[in-house]
């Protein structure tokens, strides 16, 4: 019986807790290094604009970019746009995976996990992973862009 009353509280508590824990997840990834100096070969180097027109199958890829736009929203995101090829992708950094966001006007390397955002209709690198200024993907991100 006292294992289940225990059980039980601890149950309450962590639900309770959650809060806590979430933020503390968040100070921790904040700790950790800020980003790669390249891409990891896994993530294939897409033109922008064959991303933009849902033309890959890759979950992971890398592209490289202008930024034309850096938002900070209200749920701590960062939104950047990132135009190419007569195209444009979104980047999100996410406050779990902490970056610094890049400057407006500057060209930047950026890899992260290919999604389509629905409520937008527009295609992202969300969580982005990492970015460099510059290109960077010049002679790396050959591998299939995909987690098989």
């Amino acid at each position: 019986m006292a294992f289940v009353v225990f059980g039980t509280g601890y149950g309450i508590r962590a639900i309770q807790d959650h809060g806590w824990r979430s933020a503390a997840l968040r100070a921790e990834g904040m700790l950790q290094a800020n980003s790669a100096p390249a891409p990891p070969v896994e993530y294939q180097t897409i033109p922008i604009d064959t991303i933009a027109a849902g033309k890959t199958l890759a979950t992971y890829a890398t592209v490289v970019g202008d930024v034309s736009q850096v938002s900070h929203e209200l749920d701590g995101d960062y939104h950047i746009r990132v135009e190419g090829e007569g195209a444009f992708l979104v980047l999100e950094i996410m406050p779990e995976f902490p970056l610094d966001p890049p400057h407006v006007g500057q060209q930047i390397t950026a890899w992260g996990v290919v999604r389509h955002d629905g409520l937008h209709n527009w295609w992202e690198l969300h969580p982005l992973v990492g970015w460099q200024a510059g290109n960077v993907a010049a002679t790396v991100g050959t591998g299939t862009g995909s987690s098989d």
